[in-house]
Parts: structure tokens; C-alpha cells; sequence
């Protein structure tokens, strides 16, 4: 039973690191797209106001 224990122990501290490096992970692409959008947010004031400007 000890045996059949350690490795229940051992399989949750897998799935453990598992789940934090899948945080990590969405949390790095979660911070990529906000920084892309607002790239591409700025880049489309500056067309607007550059095409304002031109009429």
C-alpha cells in the first residue's frame, strides 16, 4: 500500500510542475498578444490620424 502511495504522491507532483509550467507558459503568450495588439491598436491611430490629416 506504502508503494501504491509513493507513486499517487509522485504522479500528483508531476501533474503539479506540469500545471505550472502550463501557467507560465499562457501566461507569456497572454503577454505577447496584449503587446501585439497594442502594436497593432497604435499602428492604426497613426494610419487614422495620418489619413485625417491628408483630406
Amino acid at each position: 500500500m506504502t508503494d501504491f502511495e509513493r507513486k499517487i504522491d509522485s504522479m500528483m507532483r508531476g501533474r503539479k510542475e506540469q500545471a505550472r509550467m502550463a501557467f507560465w507558459i499562457i501566461g507569456a503568450i497572454l503577454a505577447v498578444v496584449t503587446l501585439v495588439g497594442f502594436f497593432i491598436a497604435g499602428l492604426a491611430i497613426i494610419a487614422l490620424l495620418q489619413l485625417i490629416g491628408m483630406l
